[in-house]
């Protein structure tokens, strides 16, 4: 609470939504054509994707930057571990 207006000073994020890089009734990923009947969603928003599997690869791509960028930073600290050490193979022997 900022004690001089009696205003609470809370941070408010902005959302950000996504612009549709396509023509409206073709999938922005993978291109394919989305039906006449679902271009808009329910909120009256053009369609991004055709499936939930385009949505799921579009956003995975989306994050790859983000997340090669902090593997990066994390190596150069010296924190990252090959995860093959973590989980190493059980050893087999053999009789």
């Amino acid at each position: 609470m900022n004690s001089t207006d009696g205003q609470s000073s809370v941070a408010t994020a902005t959302i950000v939504m996504a612009e549709k890089q396509k023509p409206l009734g073709i999938c922005d990923h993978c291109g394919d054509p989305i039906p006449a009947g679902d271009w808009y969603t329910t909120k009256h928003r053009p369609r991004l994707y055709c499936s939930v599997d385009c949505r799921n690869a579009a956003n995975a791509r989306a994050g790859g930057p983000k997340i090669a960028q902090k593997n990066r930073e994390r190596m150069a600290r010296g924190e990252w571990r090959n995860p093959h050490h973590l989980n190493p193979l059980p050893q087999i022997v053999i009789d």
